[in-house]
């Protein structure tokens, strides 16, 4: 019995007994399901406790992802799929679909049910966790509540999951074919919860993810699992939910079709990147490096002048291996902190610990007995002891003070950004100081304040290398520090030693990385501004990449060489078999929105008449396999009788998602028999009353005996 043949409202008394069959007949499943994640959280949490006992403390994890959101995404699925699979063929859906309740009832009162056991599985153990590591004592870092919220969003967007897994549970589908589909929209919903950075754009995401696979796993219940009998609303719920899964899979199937069929770069062979660099005895050179994977290895193959000529000297392998000997180099500085580098976006969001703290390392790190964390609310360094995961104290401008209470002096302004993976030098610096700590022997000492009217952008160090002390002298070890006038390099004790205007060619450039060629005549000292938080890029061609300025004795600059960017030529005026199966599998539609974006957003964009070969080529392409799609859906919806305006709305899709829409239409529709009419002998769909061609009605079949109602009196 359909939803609408029920008449009316549901009754409190039938609901009820819904949820409790429910709950009684599925805490197998939530048992299992507990067990996982729990299973999930103890590994976890384990493998932290025994990196701490090591010595090595993990207070900042370069990964969005943790067990719990695997674990929770699972429990979904299994709880999903536990309530449906079960009941959705054969004589138990019809013993529940044809019970005095309206199938939305139904489905209202699984949902209910499955929503409080999959929050029993996952909010439990994700409670006391959040509850064991906020304790004091438990784990060697600080805590703030903030940190839960990526354990909550994980778990809402495992709700994602249930539906899904309902949903696909439900459908008329092949298993090989689009059954599983709908999974995608659960995996992009994931995938933009790890991705956004506050917490309340994930709210909205799974909002947004749980309403319309909800809707969609509603209205297929109450369709009992076939596509035509759903509403307008429900086929446009279900068909954004299964796009993601095309997307997905297409995409897959594109990228490993490109790289098996019209890959021309065998991955043994490696990838050849060109680069530049300042060479040993204080040259400025341009390197081509080789990078292979089995095994893994990177070699510089060549090594040519500013014009692309051949070096003679470098012709050697072995004089390849030694090109930078000698070149002692900072990490690069942000010129601009305000915006965050690559490497700092993976901590930084909701997801992440670096907006909260950072953890301070030494140099090389190393395992400890403590760890320090720069606390960004109070302004001070905490220092912990990572065996008892006790607080030991804090660190101010003052110096390092026992115990629990917090110093009055405090660091001002915000610590400026570190351009490695962790803040493993032992240079602080903030807006109005440079500090030099030492975390073994917890002291502290400021080594920089800057002049009236300058604020300090960055400070790095070159290291604190005994072996290259060693052998290059006390010259290898120098602080650069940047500010918003002047670049200053100085020795470790404070020591100026260089001091530069920042050149106006170079405003425009993000970082600045200092290098001294130490076996050079005169070890001479270069200025290497990047116009990315990687000095060594490669980029348009024509384009300055970077501006170098070399300092002799003193301050005196004795060259200033503009860096291009890769001398290689690109590929961007030839056609290649690969860029037309790209383009075919591409809405022309898509082409044209990513422009009008690219414009809204304030980025660059090509003008047509300057468009290359390839774009030309894709923009053909694309237009026609959006005209392709449009034709097919055109001939399949008249095929099979679709109305009039169905049809036009089915070929609209085909054009404006291009093969997307022409295998989400194969995807979603039931497709019916068809047969042949014997008024007028062409082929008809069996689930019309009378032939779309001739109009003639169907046949009453022909009687055998066998037939148990009379026939109607006319």
């Amino acid at each position: 019995m359909s939803d609408n043949a029920m008449p009316g409202p549901p009754g409190i008394g039938m609901f009820g007994a819904i949820v409790r069959k429910e709950l009684r007949e599925r805490v197998k499943v939530t048992f299992v399901c507990l067990v996982i994640v729990v299973a999930g959280q103890f590994i976890s949490l384990g493998f932290q406790y025994m990196m701490s006992l090591a010595g090595v403390a993990i207070g900042e994890s370069p990964f969005p992802f943790t067990f719990f959101t695997l674990t929770s995404a699972l429990s979904g699925l299994l709880i999903g799929r536990a309530q449906i699979v079960h009941e959705n063929r054969g004589d138990r859906w019809g013993f529940l679909a044809l019970r005095p309740v309206r199938r939305s009832t139904l489905f209202l009162g699984k949902a209910l049910a499955g929503v409080l056991l999959y929050c029993v599985a996952t909010g439990v153990p994700l409670a006391f966790a959040t509850a064991w590591m906020a304790a004091p004592g438990h784990r060697p870092w600080p805590w703030d509540p903030r940190m839960a919220l990526p354990g909550v969003a994980d778990m809402l967007c495992g709700l994602v999951y249930y539906f899904a897994a309902m949903l696909v549970g439900m459908r008329e589908a092949r298993w090989y074919g689009s059954r599983f589909l709908p999974l995608g929209a659960a995996i992009a919903c994931s995938g933009v919860v790890l991705y956004v950075s506050h917490f309340w754009q994930a709210l909205v995401v799974v909002a947004i993810g749980a309403a319309v696979v909800g809707l969609a796993a509603a209205a297929t219940v109450i369709g009992g699992g076939r596509y035509e009998p759903l509403s307008r609303q429900g086929r446009m719920a279900l068909g954004l939910t299964v796009m993601p899964g095309l997307t997905l899979v297409g995409t897959l199937a594109v990228g490993i079709i490109s790289l098996t069929v019209f890959s021309r770069v065998p991955a043994l062979d490696g990838f050849r990147s060109t680069g530049y660099a300042i060479a040993g005895d204080g040259s400025i050179v341009q390197r081509v490096l080789v990078q292979r994977f089995f095994p893994a290895s990177r070699q510089v193959v060549a090594v040519n002048d500013l014009q692309g000529h051949a070096i003679e000297r470098y012709q050697d392998s072995v004089a390849r291996t030694k090109l930078t000997a000698g070149v002692i180099s900072t990490p690069a500085v942000s010129l601009h902190p305000e915006a965050p580098s690559t490497l700092e976006s993976f901590g930084s969001g909701y997801r992440g610990t670096y907006d909260l703290f950072v953890q301070l390392t030494s140099l090389p790190p190393a395992p400890s007995e403590d760890s320090w964390y720069f606390v960004r609310r109070v302004g001070l360094i905490a220092a912990y002891e990572n065996r008892s995961a006790r607080l030991l104290g804090w660190m101010g401008p003052d110096g390092f003070s026992a115990g629990e209470s917090l110093p009055s002096h405090r660091f001002e302004g915000p610590l400026r950004p570190s351009a490695e993976a962790f803040y493993a030098q032992p240079v602080l610096a903030f807006p109005s100081a440079v500090y030099r700590v030492d975390l073994r022997q917890r002291t502290i000492r400021n080594v920089f304040a800057p002049a009236p009217g300058e604020i300090v952008l960055g400070a790095v160090t070159s290291g604190d290398s005994t072996a290259a002390m060693a052998a290059y002298g006390p010259r290898a070890k120098f602080d650069v520090i940047a500010t918003t006038r002047n670049v200053h390099v100085q020795s470790a004790d404070g020591t100026s030693e260089l001091s530069a205007v920042r050149d106006s060619n170079t405003t425009a450039y993000g970082t600045v990385t200092v290098s001294r060629a130490l076996l050079a005549p005169g070890a001479p000292t270069f200025f290497w501004y990047s116009s990315s938080d990687r000095p060594f890029i490669n980029g348009e061609q024509g384009t300055a990449a970077g501006h170098i300025t070399e300092f002799g004795d003193g301050n005196t600059i004795v060259a200033q060489v503009p860096i291009p960017r890769d001398t290689v030529p690109t590929a961007t005026d030839k056609v290649s078999a690969q860029d037309v199966f790209t383009a075919s599998t591409i809405s022309v539609t898509w082409r044209a929105a990513l422009q009008v974006y690219f414009r809204l957003s304030g980025r660059r964009t090509v003008s047509p008449r300057n468009w290359p070969r390839s774009d030309v080529v894709g923009w053909i392409v694309s237009t026609i396999a959006s005209l392709v799609a449009a034709a097919l859906t055109f001939l399949l919806a008249r095929l099979f009788a679709f109305e009039r305006n169905r049809r036009l709305l089915w070929t609209a899709l085909g054009f404006v998602l291009g093969p997307l829409g022409a295998l989400l239409m194969l995807s979603l529709i039931d497709w019916p028999v068809r047969e042949t009419c014997p008024a007028c002998g062409r082929k008809r769909v069996v689930t019309r009353a009378r032939c779309e061609h001739c109009d003639a009605p169907f046949l009453p079949p022909a009687l055998d005996g066998t037939e148990i109602f009379e026939p109607a009196m006319l």
